[in-house]
């Protein structure tokens, strides 16, 4: 009999290879519905993400983790809670049911009382993934929450594991949501300030936009971005 551990681990081995084996899913839905209850918070949010990265959004087994997250975490304190783990659930939850505003809610607000109490620490990773689950939901937040979130992304440029996904994907955050607040809006200038020679054509084309959109002044960042796009402009998609 398989442990909890091991049944989150083998449900993350088949996302992270895209394998879609239906009597494989069938078999650790089965067990994952059955013992949600032994599962810890870490295994719930691996298999989260699992179910996401391949699009199986089964109403039985979703519903059962996400009851499951619910009695771990509600009226619990945080202290030692794990910000990747919220992170993942987070963004996992909202593709497999994006429609379920309420467990959203209540997951960010965890994540954001966190992040005002200074109880949890979020780095680069987590907070992107924030801003960019945001976004694919087409979801702004009330101005209260807004604050703290972007008091809590202040900072990222100190993170060393900040990368260009991670700037291109709180750049188009902020686009897509019409968040104008220089805090979050820094670390992606301040990014390309310092690494615009080492971006993606991909990336590239995203932080000149976003750029552009915002009327940055920042000279040296658009220099980087000029330089940059003489050398990748050959990957660039023509539009």
């Amino acid at each position: 009999l398989m442990t909890p551990k091991q049944v989150a681990l083998s449900a993350w081995a088949l996302g992270r290879t895209l394998v879609n084996e239906e009597e494989a899913w069938n078999a650790l839905g089965a067990t994952i519905r059955a013992r949600t209850a032994d599962f810890a918070l870490a295994d719930l949010a691996m298999v989260a993400w699992s179910f996401a990265v391949v699009d199986r959004a089964s109403p039985p087994e979703v519903v059962a983790v996400k009851s499951a997250v619910r009695k771990k975490l509600m009226g619990h304190h945080m202290e030692g809670v794990s910000s990747h783990d919220l992170c993942m659930l987070f963004k996992a939850v909202a593709k497999l049911t994006p429609e379920d505003r309420r467990f959203h809610e209540w997951v960010l607000l965890l994540m954001l009382e966190g992040m005002a109490n200074k109880t949890t620490p979020y780095a680069a990773q987590g907070l992107s993934s924030i801003w960019g689950t945001l976004a694919a939901l087409r979801w702004r937040p009330e101005d209260e929450a807004l604050e703290v979130l972007c008091e809590e992304s202040r900072l990222l440029r100190l993170d060393h594991t900040f990368n260009q996904d991670m700037a291109a994907e709180l750049a188009r955050a902020l686009l897509t949501l019409h968040i104008n607040d220089g805090r979050p809006a820094y670390q992606v200038v301040d990014y390309v300030a310092r690494k615009g020679l080492s971006l993606r054509a991909d990336t590239l084309l995203t932080l000149a936009e976003f750029f552009a959109a915002r009327d940055v002044s920042h000279d040296v960042a658009w220099k980087r971005l000029g330089v940059r796009a003489q050398q990748r402009g050959v990957d660039l998609r023509m539009s």
